[in-house]
């Protein structure tokens, strides 16, 4: 999985001082790439922002490997137009990060 949007900021995203969320992978395939199962995100300041969560199926194209190590660096600069694959969808939500006991109100 590849965490993107500007609400955060991590190995799939360019960087971004507004970001208010910092994600880090926890887990990895039998290749050292991450998967994206297990995640660690930082809650950087209060915000609000977008968090995209595409999901996508990279089987080899060709004999030749789509999931690499710069996977991520690929869609941080070119989103996801050179990416190869299948079946491309976007779960995109608002995200909101609040102070700790700050319930938003006036």
């Amino acid at each position: 999985m590849l965490f993107t949007g500007n609400a955060v900021r991590g190995p799939a995203t360019a960087e971004d001082a507004e970001a208010i969320l910092l994600h880090s992978y926890s887990d990895s395939d039998q290749n050292g790439h991450p998967v994206g199962l297990e995640n660690l995100f930082e809650a950087l300041r209060p915000g609000e922002g977008d968090l995209i969560v595409p999901l996508c199926h990279l089987p080899e194209e060709n004999g030749r490997a789509v999931k690499t190590d710069a996977l991520a660096e690929t869609v941080a600069i070119d989103e996801f137009a050179t990416i190869d694959g299948h079946a491309h969808r976007h779960l995109i939500g608002a995200l909101v990060a609040r102070q700790e006991g700050h319930d938003g109100g006036g």
